[in-house]
């Protein structure tokens, strides 16, 4: 029987790689030690937590620089942090 290609890493794996690509901060050699594309990571962060929270474990982005870029986004997004003009810089 052949396996579809969501089947091929298990949903534990990829829980686990998604938590550990969200403490790292090097995230090609992850991938590498992994032995997936780092493409393949970032697909499968996007589809446990598509920006709403609601992963299926809870994963706790840690301090990493892209993790804080990402929080300030956010909070740009969201209205919570004012938008400074270049031509005022």
């Amino acid at each position: 029987m052949e396996r579809k290609w969501h089947e091929r890493y298990p949903q534990k794996f990829r829980c686990r790689a998604v938590e550990r690509m969200n403490a790292c901060d090097n995230i090609v050699r992850l991938a590498r030690e992994l032995g997936v594309s780092r493409t393949l990571l970032y697909k499968w962060r996007h589809r446990l937590d598509p920006g709403n929270g609601q992963a299926q474990s809870e994963v706790m982005i840690r301090n990493s620089r892209e993790s804080t870029l990402r929080k300030e986004i956010d909070k740009l997004i969201n209205g919570h942090l004012p938008i400074v003009s270049a031509s005022i810089l």
